[in-house]
């Protein structure tokens, strides 16, 4: 879903997918060759090496606010698909983390 909303924003000339990761390498492969965009075996590696400024995370939720918490660290802003996350102290240490790197998180 998220894919289809990417590629009719990429259209419009504002918006750029330039990183795709998914441990499926065939689903990466096929999402980065739509988008002309880089591919990577796992959110963590896109987050490290990635040349990015938001990084969307669709993951099981409990890999969430692992991945968020990464993203901001390394500057990036973050954008969760829901349930964000699982536990309220989750929600604790995103909203800390946003407060402390001035990241946007969505």
């Amino acid at each position: 879903m998220h894919a289809a909303c990417y590629e009719a924003l990429q259209e419009s000339g504002i918006f750029r997918v330039t990183a795709v990761a998914d441990v499926q390498s065939d689903r990466a492969g096929k999402l980065a060759g739509k988008f002309g965009a880089k591919m990577y075996s796992s959110g963590k590696e896109l987050i490290e090496k990635g040349d990015v400024n938001t990084v969307d995370i669709c993951l099981p939720t409990y890999l969430h606010t692992e991945h968020a918490l990464l993203a901001m660290k390394k500057g990036y802003d973050a954008f969760i698909e829901k349930p964000v996350c699982l536990h309220e102290d989750e929600a604790v240490k995103l909203l800390e983390m946003k407060k402390k790197t001035v990241r946007r998180l969505l």
